[in-house]
């Protein structure tokens, strides 16, 4: 696991954190500052999935396919989100731009 580079965030000032593979299926997972959520593309490239933290590990929230929302829209909205939203609805709903 690595801190997002200086300057790079999920939701607003905190950095995420990128996490090596350990989700499988999942080539990239991108946390939200507290944890809660992650945003993450499948080994295909072809699917975009909000992840929700539960007590056993991570549950997909949301998915679409990449051509609908990408990973990289998906985060680059919510870079601009001053605080992180309060619930994983709200930072959906932010990111996919609804």
């Amino acid at each position: 696991m690595s801190v997002a580079r200086p300057g790079a965030t999920l939701v607003g000032h905190a950095p995420g954190v990128l996490r090596d593979q350990q989700t499988p299926g999942l080539r990239a997972l991108l946390d939200d500052p507290s944890e809660r959520a992650a945003i993450g593309v499948t080994d295909d490239q072809k699917r975009v999935h909000v992840l929700e933290r539960t007590a056993s590990g991570w549950r997909v929230h949301s998915d679409w396919p990449v051509e609908q929302h990408s990973h990289t829209e998906l985060m680059t909205r919510l870079a601009l989100v001053v605080d992180e939203p309060a619930t994983i609805e709200e930072l959906v709903h932010l990111g996919a731009g609804d």
